[in-house]
């Protein structure tokens, strides 16, 4: 099972689903926080199925952007490109930093315990998931 589509592989495997452990930067139900919540609600509303890893980058991108044109002050492409160094937006997960230097956006890492499941009608769960916070994992930028 692939990293960011590993949801979206269950959904479809369900009962199939493999006991396996993995990780990547979102799952829907390891964030409490108001943005994370509403975005989930309102995914599955539209959508009828729970938001995966890929949703969530589209959606941090809008608030990623939306923040460097307020740094920057309007959508002149230079400013808006030099408004990224060092830029914090609100996300999912809480705060987020695109840092200077190397530009990597500073995001938390969820270890998630996928495993077949035949008591829920999906065929398979997520019964564990631990938070890795960005500050715990990402290390200061080499120049």
């Amino acid at each position: 099972i692939a990293g960011g589509g590993s949801l979206g592989q269950s959904t479809q495997l369900g009962k199939d689903t493999p006991d396996i452990w993995n990780q990547y930067d979102y799952f829907y139900k390891a964030f409490n926080t108001p943005l994370n919540t509403q975005f989930v609600k309102d995914y599955q509303t539209a959508y009828k199925t729970p938001p995966g890893s890929w949703a969530a980058q589209c959606f941090k991108s809008i608030y990623a952007y939306a923040a460097a044109f307020t740094k920057a002050g309007g959508t002149d492409f230079a400013k808006v490109l030099a408004a990224f160094d060092d830029l914090t937006f609100q996300s999912l997960e809480g705060d987020v930093l695109i840092r200077k230097g190397d530009h990597q956006a500073a995001v938390s890492v969820v270890m998630r315990h996928f495993k077949a499941d035949a008591s829920v009608p999906e065929g398979f769960s997520v019964p564990e998931w631990k938070v890795t916070t960005a500050k715990d994992t990402l290390g200061p930028v080499k120049h």
